[in-house]
């Protein structure tokens, strides 16, 4: 059986002497591999639509243990993120995160709009290295909560009363936040953090606004490496081994 889907080209390894295997990202199946064949001698035809970081349309042909593709349309290589160092790592954190992140194709189609709606915004050439920061730490939060690993900003994970802005609060890596007055009662040894007020409001902005928004945000350089810590460490949490070629 033939088919065929549009996508983004997240990952790909070497197979035998001449083919290699593809991970995409498409809005109808979610993460896919496929193969393809003879990819690495020196003229074939596929590789230059098969390279990562590129939107492309595929056409596959089904296999019995994997799929093979038979032709490839580049839709998009975004020129301004490849010859961009900075932003080029940024983008290339967000395929390694949808590459390893367990999920299922149920949410793909937005998960696919939000990934396609990021490089498009990176792709711009005006954008400063500040504001690639704030777009990338929006998309990857809009990825975790897509995928069904989010956690509840607005709500103690003890009590479930509104966290409050007097008060402190902790961050327990894979369960969420926690009041001071919940801590203190807590009997259970886990790893937390002290979680300022302000990265709680930046969190909760990023979650629920669209991704466009986050390059209007005029933040401080230690607000933002502060949320990037707190990402780093929750991503290598859930996803269970540090996460490579991350900016962070």
């Amino acid at each position: 059986m033939n088919y065929q889907t549009e996508g983004v080209v997240l990952k790909s390894f070497s197979s035998g002497e001449y083919d290699r295997i593809y991970w995409f990202f498409s809005p109808q199946f979610g993460k896919i591999n496929f193969v393809a064949k003879g990819v690495r001698k020196s003229l074939a035809k596929l590789a230059g639509g098969l390279e990562p970081l590129t939107q492309a349309e595929v056409f596959l042909v089904k296999g019995k243990k994997i799929d093979r593709v038979v032709g490839v349309t580049a839709l998009d290589q975004f020129q301004e993120i490849q010859k961009n160092l900075e932003k080029n790592i940024r983008a290339r954190s967000i395929l390694e995160l949808l590459f390893y992140l367990e999920m299922d194709s149920s949410e793909a189609e937005k998960i696919y709009f939000q990934l396609k709606q990021y490089l498009f915004e990176l792709n711009k050439s005006m954008i400063s290295l500040g504001k690639t920061d704030l777009l990338s730490l929006g998309a990857i939060w809009k990825i975790i909560f897509l995928s069904g690993w989010g956690i509840d900003f607005f709500h103690c994970l003890s009590c479930g009363e509104k966290l409050q802005r007097e008060k402190k609060n902790y961050f327990c890596f894979g369960r969420g936040v926690i009041c001071v007055d919940c801590l203190k009662k807590e009997t259970e040894n886990f790893f937390h953090l002290p979680i300022e007020k302000d990265v709680i409001k930046l969190l909760r902005f990023l979650v629920q606004q669209d991704l466009i928004f986050c390059k209007k945000l005029n933040l401080s350089d230690r607000l933002i490496l502060t949320l990037k810590k707190l990402t780093k460490a929750y991503l290598d949490e859930i996803i269970g081994k540090k996460m490579l070629d991350l900016w962070f």
